[in-house]
């Protein structure tokens, strides 16, 4: 049996899956560090890493968010600006689920929740 399902209503299903999956009272978000010229470690400001609950070390962290300032020098990169970046295991999960079409979805959920402007999603 097949079904047939229209586009707002896939648009909308996909939404709101990313928005079970990312629970907003789950995920936490925070600057990234990094260290400067003189080799302290501080927070990058052009940067957050969004991360559930458990802690912020890598394996945790779900996507991240950049923009140009995040460059040190000119790099190829800073024409993408700002690119948000999944995280593998939330890509495959996502492209398994929806292949590609979840890529404009999770932009317009992103900047809905967040209020950060997205121009490239990389995964």
């Amino acid at each position: 049996m097949k079904y047939i399902i229209s586009e707002s209503k896939l648009d909308g299903l996909i939404y709101d899956y990313i928005d079970k999956l990312f629970s907003e009272r789950e995920l936490n978000y925070g600057h990234p560090l990094m260290y400067n010229d003189l080799g302290d470690e501080v927070e990058n400001k052009n940067a957050y890493e969004f991360f559930f609950e458990t802690g912020s070390s890598d394996e945790d962290v779900c996507f991240k968010w950049v923009d140009c300032g995040y460059f040190l020098n000119p790099s190829p990169m800073s024409s993408l600006c700002p690119i948000l970046i999944v995280e593998n295991q939330f890509e495959w999960r996502l492209n398994s689920l929806f292949q590609d079409l979840w890529k404009p979805i999770f932009r317009k959920w992103f900047i809905d929740k967040f209020n950060l402007p997205v121009t490239t999603i990389r995964e």
